[in-house]
């Protein structure tokens, strides 16, 4: 087996690991002359990132993140407090019923359907019961309708296909605004819709009540989208959701690494299958959704190819490595909750989310095993040294270093590489599987701060020691923001190359990711958390990074 000997970025001063593979070799491609390509690699590669020059606007996706651990603290939260414009609907075309009248609805020119005059459905003949072949044809057969009257106080009268009336939620009976029709189902060849063609999940919705968290998709930011949903009540409102999760927040993209004596632990990599069920095959198709990417970006010179390829499989090497040692972390954390006695639902989601690194950094190593062309897996972790923390304010520490800031910050990261490679038509697969690693670490970020809040309170401190516990974490968050908020040193010599349709970003890039994210998602947090007075030193330096980071971005 072939190891892999080039470390982390994150861990050049860490001592050798014993590696027992054999025939150590280097699969990074750190030995390849990427000097000798000179300007050509900027002129073809580096493209020109006007969004990343751009100030991002806070996005109902980071607002859910601050709600998200605004609750976990236990603190007012801000849901609701971003202005968002309802999508305009011009020159409506009124729907006629079979009969050629009209029911009341309209589509627009941009192609929404809104209810907009007096709703005269057709209730058409019902299916007999040799002709019901779903439960959903029941459910219309019981909510049929050709006026509103006939529907309950909480409902109101659709017109489908043909102007068949049927009895869906709304919101609408006193909504002063447009109505519009909302769908969770398009189509379906089984279900979805009834025997007249008009779909079963439909909502009507206000657009003008002040409770719609969005409007359309691009409202909610990459990763989420505008769907219908129902408050306590039952009424129909708009809101964004992430993979079937609603306001849960969002994790980091590459956990929450093992540190000990400030260095990151990992283990290298080596050739063989213990990490993957993955076939051959499936690698091969991988890898050719990569390249062809790299074909549709004009990027089809063999040196050039091979270099994006070796900044690629950097890049991929780093985040199953990174993601590995997060399984370390959340187990050792893991000890010293119990140490501390913490509850059961603690300790389950402590555990939860050591599950999901591990799939994390299976999936990582597909795609590192797919460029490589062969199966890869981790080498044995470097366990000698690691030791279990009893100390409250070295956990205390740890968590605000590791997990509120780390996983926060990088999560937000993560989200703008997202959003680059969507727009730039990114291979499905690199996207596809970042995003669910985005979804699925969701829960992590509001743990983080949610085990914060239990080490401060879960021994009942007097005033004084409250205090003191603040003024740590205070003190912590602003020495662990001075590193964060600066990009990360890369030598001049071996610059890591900038493609965001791949998710390569330049440092300064990344850095006004997570300074903008510290500025809109973290510092409210803190404000509702610690107070003005302490959080005041720490707006100046998010201002003063931003605007360091924005000059060299307008000066790159």
């Amino acid at each position: 087996m072939k190891a892999i000997k080039k470390k982390s970025k994150l861990q050049k001063n860490r001592s050798q690991n014993q590696n027992q593979c054999s025939d150590p070799t280097s699969l990074t491609g750190s030995n390849l002359n990427k000097k000798s390509l000179g300007s050509n690699r900027q002129n073809q590669i580096r493209p020109s990132d006007l969004h990343a020059r751009k100030k991002l606007r806070l996005s109902p996706y980071q607002n859910l993140l601050r709600d998200s651990l605004m609750s976990a603290l236990g603190v007012t939260s801000l849901a609701g407090c971003w202005q968002v414009e309802a999508p305009p609907c011009n020159s409506p075309s009124p729907i006629l019923s079979q009969q050629g009248r009209e029911t009341g609805y309209s589509i627009c020119t941009e192609g929404q359907m809104i209810k907009n005059g007096i709703v005269r459905c057709q209730q058409g003949p019902l299916p007999s019961e040799n002709q019901v072949t779903s439960p959903y044809d029941n459910y219309d057969r019981s909510q049929g309708c050709a006026t509103h009257d006939d529907c309950g106080v909480e409902q109101q009268c659709y017109c489908g296909n043909g102007g068949i009336g049927q009895c869906v939620p709304s919101n609408c009976r006193e909504c002063g605004g447009r109505c519009e029709v909302r769908t969770l189902v398009e189509s379906d060849d089984t279900c979805g819709y009834d025997p007249f063609g008009s779909p079963v999940q439909v909502s009507l919705v206000c657009l003008m009540l002040d409770v719609n968290e969005c409007y359309s998709n691009e409202d909610c930011g990459y990763g989420a989208s505008c769907i219908p949903t129902t408050n306590d009540q039952g009424l129909p409102y708009l809101a964004c959701q992430v993979d079937g999760l609603e306001s849960s927040g969002f994790g980091a993209i590459c956990g929450r690494p093992l540190c000990t004596n400030k260095t990151i632990l990992e283990a290298d990599l080596c050739e063989g299958a213990a990490w993957s069920d993955a076939s051959l095959n499936t690698l091969s198709m991988i890898n050719q959704d990569i390249e062809q990417a790299l074909e549709n970006h004009l990027i089809s010179n063999p040196e050039q190819t091979t270099l994006v390829k070796t900044e690629l499989l950097d890049h991929w090497i780093a985040i199953a490595k990174l993601e590995h040692s997060s399984v370390a972390s959340f187990s050792r954390l893991t000890l010293e909750l119990m140490a501390l006695g913490a509850p059961a639902d603690l300790l389950l989601d402590t555990q939860r989310a050591t599950m999901d690194e591990i799939n994390h950094a299976q999936s990582a190593l597909e795609i590192v095993s797919a460029l490589h062309q062969k199966p890869m897996q981790f080498t044995p972790f470097p366990s000698a040294g690691i030791s279990v923390r009893s100390e409250r304010d070295s956990i205390l520490r740890s968590c605000v270093q590791e997990a509120c800031l780390g996983e926060t910050l990088g999560v937000i990261e993560a989200e703008g590489e997202l959003e680059l490679m969507r727009n730039a038509n990114a291979p499905n697969t690199l996207i596809k599987r970042l995003s669910t690693v985005l979804a699925d670490e969701s829960r992590h970020a509001a743990l983080a701060w949610r085990t914060l809040q239990w080490l401060i309170e879960s021994d009942v401190p007097n005033k004084l020691e409250k205090a003191r516990r603040l003024d740590l974490i205070t003190e912590t968050l602003y020495s662990t923001a001075q590193k964060l908020l600066q990009p990360k040193r890369t030598p001049t010599v071996n610059l890591p190359l900038v493609c965001p349709s791949l998710g390569l970003l330049s440092e300064v890039h990344r850095a006004h990711l997570r300074a903008q994210g510290f500025q809109n998602v973290v510092l409210p947090v803190l404000e509702g958390f610690l107070g003005q007075v302490r959080v005041k030193k720490l707006k100046g330096l998010v201002s003063y990074s931003l605007r360091q980071l924005e000059e060299s971005q307008l000066s790159a």
